[in-house]
């Protein structure tokens, strides 16, 4: 097999496309055998500093065993960078991406139409409008004509991915890939989704040092609970929060506890029908406990967006909370949304100083907003505690039913 850099080098032959998904031009490809696949950070024995074959969209974004950035960190900066890429061009692609698995050609076709859009009923009798059903009928028969030329610009548009996803890599992650024992497979049919898993792997694992998989979770999770928000406005410290939360989800995820859970049944009306006993009967992979699992994992990362605010920027906001949930009340956000919401209505304007008593985290003054819950208990029959089970799980996914995906990335 070639070498990595051979590969990216060769087939001079090849022309500029203009495609957002173009494989790698002549030029591209000369410019990286020139300054070195995989060359990150400045060094000046090495030419310019290699920011990626593509010089568009994901100019920069290149994951780099020699960054300064931890590795995994790097990994979902260039995953939510390639699904907007991805979006551009083919939604099919960025939705494939985002949940890890291939689109199935049979999911692109509608299903075939309701009786009940060409039908009345009268008097019990039901009354079929022939001319309604005929135009209704070969309106889905041309959607679903459709479906074969969705689906190959899908898979098209993966397999050129593919060489976008190369061109961002450097040398020792490309030598972890190939190390890897479906690799040729892999690059013989261009399949980005099977490169993303061995990539994320390789991210997570922290192959590059192999540290021991206990010490390397202790680390991720220190690196979560000790970020500060220091001088960083809202939301850029949000968004770091979230990445250190993705990775460390990806590394284990975060100790749910029996309390954790009892607290989210209550603290969320959309959960208060169900009880804690009945939540540890659940199946491990009933969508309805991965649902709470996932709430109580968001609610987890809003507190701590809130405990490590900056006192000063932020009045305090995370002292006055403790002092009213001591007090008896609970203004604690459930959400990363709504934790930004609290520290944007608690920010100190420009040009204004805090008031006394704010410059420290303990820093105490009025209560803050808050999602407020519910700790009222209804719906006991089966059918409301079904009824309510699909409602949360659609809330909370966006969807009606159907489990949970890619639950390691949030975008």
């Amino acid at each position: 097999m070639n070498s990595y850099k051979d590969r990216l080098a060769g087939d001079s032959n090849n022309s500029p496309q203009d495609s957002n998904f173009d494989g790698l031009s002549r030029r591209q490809r000369r410019m990286l055998a020139t300054n070195g696949a995989g060359t990150t950070g400045y060094n000046p024995n090495s030419g310019p500093r290699f920011t990626g074959a593509n010089q568009e969209e994901m100019k920069g974004t290149v994951i780099s065993m020699n960054s300064k950035q931890d590795i995994s960190q790097q990994y979902e900066n260039f995953v939510k960078k390639l699904r907007v890429l991805a979006g551009k061009t083919n939604p099919d692609v960025r939705a494939a991406l985002k949940s890890d698995k291939p689109l199935e050609r049979i999911s692109l076709y509608t299903a075939k139409p309701d009786e009940g859009e060409y039908t009345t009923t009268v008097e019990n009798r039901k009354i079929v409008d022939e001319d309604l059903k005929e135009m209704v009928m070969d309106v889905w028969k041309e959607e679903n004509k459709e479906v074969g030329k969705r689906y190959r610009a899908y898979t098209e548009d993966l397999k050129k991915i593919y060489s976008i996803i190369i061109g961002q890599l450097c040398e020792g992650t490309m030598s972890e890939l190939e190390a890897t024992d479906n690799w040729k497979t892999i690059d013989d049919e261009n399949d980005a989704l099977a490169l993303m898993k061995h990539l994320k792997e390789i991210c997570y694992t922290d192959s590059v040092s192999k540290t021991n998989p206990c010490v390397d979770f202790g680390r991720k999770l220190r690196n979560f609970l000790n970020n500060r928000q220091d001088n960083k406005d809202a939301g850029q410290y949000l968004e770091e929060f979230q990445v250190k939360f993705d990775v460390l989800k990806a590394a284990g995820g975060i100790p749910i506890t029996d309390k954790m859970i009892k607290y989210i049944l209550k603290k969320k009306s959309e959960l208060n029908w169900l009880s804690f006993e009945d939540y540890c009967d659940l199946a491990d992979d009933d969508e309805t406990r991965l649902a709470v699992i996932e709430a109580t994992e968001q609610m987890f990362l809003a507190n701590f967006v809130i405990e490590n605010s900056n006192a000063r920027t932020h009045r305090g906001v995370a002292g006055q909370l403790q002092d009213l949930y001591t007090l008896g009340g609970d203004k604690y956000p459930t959400t990363p949304a709504r934790a930004l919401a609290i520290l944007n209505q608690y920010a100190v304007k420009k040009n204004s100083s805090p008031k006394p008593g704010t410059s420290n985290p303990n820093a105490r003054g009025k209560p803050g907003g808050g999602n407020s819950g519910g700790n009222g208990r209804n719906g006991d029959s089966k059918d409301s505690k079904t009824e309510n089970a699909t409602a949360f799980v659609g809330l909370l996914y966006g969807r009606s039913v159907g489990p949970p995906h890619a639950r390691n990335v949030r975008y």
